[in-house]
């Protein structure tokens, strides 16, 4: 599958599709007026991502555009999304819909989240479709004293689930 480790987030990745067709992805509110090229962003993109065994889970990040999870194969795989309201939700990612297990799911724009197995000598293979499409400038990499300091009823998940 040709698959390269994903720096900062854990895991590995492949891109397979990046459309040809792009759009102006929505203005931050301190530069609404401001719409140029640097805001002009591909429709939709779609990687592969491989979590293993080895310790790997995806650490907390955020994007600007909302992101969707599609299970493949292996096991499954718990994602944890922070909301606005600072609610912590965990979701199985996964093909068994009788164990409470969703084929996929959906990360608004804007909102922590990471994931990991739920067994760790396993593995899975997921796909992530990003819309508008995945642009490393609308991308945070969480920090653990930062998520921390917003959420710190949520510290164990958090530590957990960052690299420092």
């Amino acid at each position: 599958m040709n698959l390269v480790e994903l720096p900062g987030e854990g895991g590995f990745y492949r891109e397979t599709y990046r459309s040809n067709f792009s759009t102006t992805h929505t203005p931050t509110r301190k530069n609404k007026s401001k719409v140029s090229q640097e805001n002009r962003r591909p429709t939709v993109t779609l990687i592969y991502y491989l979590l293993d065994g080895r310790g790997h889970f995806s650490a907390f990040h955020r994007l600007k555009s909302d992101e969707i999870w599609h299970f493949y194969r292996g096991n499954p795989v718990t994602i944890y999304i922070i909301d606005n309201e600072v609610h912590l939700t965990q979701i199985r990612l996964g093909n068994n819909i009788d164990h409470g297990e969703q084929y996929h799911v959906i990360i608004k724009a804007g909102l922590w989240f990471g994931a990991r197995l739920d067994d760790e000598a396993s593995f899975a293979l997921i796909g992530c479709t990003v819309t508008p499409g995945f642009d490393y400038k609308d991308y945070e990499l969480g920090t653990r004293s930062k998520l921390i300091g917003m959420f710190p009823k949520h510290k164990t998940t958090i530590m957990s689930l960052t690299n420092e």
